[in-house]
């Protein structure tokens, strides 16, 4: 190689390997994520941040640096996850900038000057920096870089032995890394993502083993901790004074706050204890697009149990056949959840979910496979249009409600032949019979049913069926709709509107006309519908 002329398609490819050396490591960073909150995602948020960025120059023929880092950076904006995952694509957003006039190649010097300039745009992306993370590891790391571009060689191995160097003292910058005994995670994600295209660029082998294994412990009496509130992020599609917004969020008590961006698209990224005003603020500004709220004390009570007893990493955290569920309700997302599905969409006020945020949340579900279960008729396309992009590697079981969902969960396995397991859940779904029951907003009527404002009315299988004064009335005449006399057992999940009076009287009402039933009542906690079930 020539070790003063990289080109477009050689670092092209380095991004690439860049990726597959994050995506062995990602489970070991994930296991010593302690900061800013012990959630164990930083290796996940990085890796899917990474990820969207390149899908965003996959079939992209580009010949000039400008060409394939402007649209490199512009997909890391709008795909980046958690707080690492934005501070990295302002990282790349600097190494954009720096090497945008740029051609077909660039020398060592000019990759010296773009890694400085990814170093201070994360930098000015921060409002309160904090030393001993991955903003410290891309200074360092650059900074002795600057003094070792005699050729690419030298150049590269400086600066990945300094990165890991600056890793292993980040600890002495934040104690909170050395009461928990661990190096940052974001930082060691910026070290592993250096060596990653120096790797490539060198034309070396990827190593056989990841950086960080099972041997790195986590004192956890250094990491307890209650009440984290939500994790908010989204995009503002529109020109947006990122100060003034930031402003916007402190009031609200936001912590952790990050607002970057460019011409048109922001991102934002804080914590929050209530999430809903600060997406309430950010509507006024324009349209509000990829919509991630987690619950970060949830995030961290799992993370903690996945440390095994002797305080080693956890290994394997991502299936090699990943579960992705459309759901809305903690009840119901608790089911799923319980039964193996490893990412969540809650679909926003709608309940609808995307096909770009499905293949989003396929991405950090499953190595080899990963099965949607859209749970909704209007979010079935979406799904198919999300599997189109990779058929092989996204699957969709053409679920059309939550219980039908459940139901084809109970038959999903993490490990396997893919074609087997989804016929197993989709022969699971004939199994299982759909009821939901709402109330009317309007007087109508439908297949010949005349239904007044306020009444109940009442699905199976998606087909509205019955309409009775009373939803406790209307569930009864949609289970004799359903022949529930010939089901065994009936599931209701409670959800919003639901009164103990109206469960009681269903349950009373289930006893007197079919006792052979078996019901068994869960607190759902979906909205729109105040009861909904299954009949099996």
């Amino acid at each position: 190689m020539n070790e003063e002329n990289i080109t477009v398609e050689k670092f092209h490819e380095a991004l690439i390997v860049a990726e597959q050396w994050l995506t062995v490591n990602r489970d070991g960073i994930n296991a010593i994520n302690v900061y800013p909150v012990p959630d164990g995602d930083t290796g996940t948020n990085m890796l899917l941040t990474w990820r969207q960025a390149l899908e965003s120059i996959n079939g992209t023929d580009a010949h000039t640096f400008a060409e394939l880092l402007n649209k490199f950076s512009r997909g890391a904006l709008l795909g980046a996850r958690g707080n690492s995952g934005v501070i990295l694509s302002q990282m790349i957003g600097g190494l954009a900038s720096a090497l945008g006039d740029s051609l077909d190649s660039i020398t060592v010097s000019d990759l010296s000057i773009g890694l400085r300039s990814a170093s201070d745009n994360a930098y000015r992306a921060i409002t309160e920096p904090v030393e001993g993370t991955m903003l410290t590891v891309m200074r360092e790391a650059s900074t002795v870089g600057e003094s070792s571009t005699v050729n690419l060689e030298e150049f590269l191995d400086t600066v990945v032995s300094e990165s890991y160097d600056s890793v292993a003292r980040t600890p002495d910058l934040l104690p909170r890394l050395k009461e928990a005994g661990v190096v940052d995670s974001g930082g060691m994600g910026v070290a592993v993502i250096l060596e990653g295209i120096a790797i490539s660029l060198l034309e070396r082998d990827l190593p056989s083993e990841p950086v960080v294994t099972g041997e790195i412990k986590v004192e956890m009496s250094g990491v307890e901790h209650e009440g984290y509130g939500y994790c908010t992020e989204f995009v503002i599609l529109a020109d947006v004074a990122l100060k003034d917004f930031e402003g916007e969020l402190v009031e609200l008590g936001g912590e952790s706050i990050l607002v970057v961006g460019d011409p048109g698209a922001v991102r934002v990224h804080v914590h929050l204890e209530d999430p809903g005003p600060a997406l309430s603020a950010a509507v006024t500004h324009g349209e509000t697009v990829s919509i991630k709220i987690d619950n970060m004390q949830i995030q961290h009570d799992n993370w903690a149990d996945q440390q095994k007893t002797d305080g080693t990493a956890p290994q394997g955290a991502i299936p090699s056949i990943g579960l992705v569920s459309v759901a809305r309700g903690e009840g119901l997302i608790n089911n799923f959840r319980e039964l193996g599905a490893n990412v969540i969409i809650d679909g926003g006020p709608t309940g609808k979910a995307s096909a770009g945020e499905l293949i989003e949340a396929a991405r950090g579900a499953g190595l080899e496979h990963v099965i949607i279960l859209p749970n909704d008729k209007d979010v079935v396309l979406a799904a198919e249009q999300a599997a189109e992009s990779d058929p092989d590697f996204v699957r969709v079981i053409p679920t059309r409600s939550a219980v039908s969902g459940l139901s084809a969960a109970m038959a999903y396995l993490p490990e396997g032949d893919i074609d087997e397991i989804c016929s197993l859940m989709t022969e699971s779904i004939e199994l299982v019979q759909s009821l939901e029951v709402s109330n009317s907003v309007r007087d109508t009527s439908v297949n010949g049913i005349d239904i007044r404002v306020g009444a109940g009315i009442g699905f199976l299988d998606g087909e509205l069926v019955a309409s009775e004064p009373s939803l406790a009335a209307t569930l009864l005449a949609v289970l004799k709709q359903g022949e529930a006399s010939q089901s065994e057992i009936m599931t209701l999940y409670t959800g919003e509107g639901a009164t103990p009076e109206e469960i009681e009287r269903i349950s009373e009402m289930t006893e007197s006309h079919f006792p052979s039933l078996e019901l068994d009542i869960v607190e759902g906690g979906q909205p729109l519908y105040p009861f909904i079930a299954s009949l099996e």
